[in-house]
């Protein structure tokens, strides 16, 4: 895991709902603040704008815990804005099936207007075919439009790098910030369950070893759950993304 600076930046400072993802971090001037003053705020003061956070789990949750102990190491501690662009600034969005209804237009148009030199791809069924996927067998062995955008966003990702959300998803202000001083960042979905990420919004440097275990690990025929919607969360939705991550946490190199 060493191999990347800033590699595991877990996004506490945006709490996702309704469609849209808001920025809670704190305001601050354009000048006159470090880089970590802007965005790196403390763990617990990111996650209490998050619904259903439950500071006491952290305390007991050995996940939750690696996770604030990433966060504090890579965020909050060793945040290091760099020149270049360690994330490819290109937006990526997936929309299998027809074409993209027109009320998802304005939510699509919010992440080009605050990024405006930033490349945008909105990738269709025609681009995924074209793009030769590793795992084409299980993209076309699931009729689920769900499952098969999970498996395509880590592939495209791995590959290309850049920001990856979902099409109903409003962007409020700038990723720009994150892509020079990160190397994978990912939204946190608190549950009673457990700590989770969620991979509706994932931002990655191309080859990154988490998106590589997300990617070799993909096996549709295991079922997890006798509920069809909670077994894609576990094969190739944000419980997947979740085990891969804390695989890599514990694991990797």
């Amino acid at each position: 895991m060493k191999k990347y600076v800033g590699l595991l930046f877990l996004c506490c400072l945006f709490s996702v709902g309704n469609g849209k993802i808001k920025n809670k971090s704190r305001k601050h001037k354009k000048h006159g603040r470090s880089t970590a003053e802007k965005f790196g705020v403390p763990f617990h003061e990111g996650m209490k704008n998050s619904f259903w956070y439950y500071p006491e789990l952290v305390e007991e949750d050995r996940w939750w815990q690696q996770a604030k102990n990433l966060y504090d190491t890579y965020v909050v501690n060793k945040v290091e804005h760099a020149e270049y662009a360690r994330i490819p600034k290109i937006i990526h969005q997936i929309w299998i099936g027809s074409s993209l209804p027109e009320k998802y237009y304005l939510w699509q148009e919010s992440w080009q207007t605050r990024h405006p030199d930033w490349e945008y791809k909105l990738w269709t069924d025609k681009d995924i075919e074209e793009f030769g996927l590793t795992n084409k067998y299980w993209y076309d062995q699931t009729t689920n439009y769900a499952q098969k955008a999970d498996i395509a966003r880590y592939e495209i990702l791995y590959r290309e790098g850049g920001l990856y959300v979902d099409t109903d998803f409003e962007c409020i202000h700038s990723f720009d910030i994150f892509h020079h001083t990160c190397d994978f960042y990912a939204g946190i979905m608190q549950w009673k369950e457990g700590f989770r990420l969620c991979n509706a919004l994932i931002g990655s440097a191309p080859g990154h070893p988490i998106l590589e275990a997300c990617i070799e690990n993909i096996n549709l025929d295991r079922e997890y759950d006798s509920d069809p919607r909670l077994n894609i969360t576990y094969t190739t939705g944000p419980w997947h993304l979740t085990n891969c991550f804390n695989q890599e946490a514990l694991y990797g190199a």
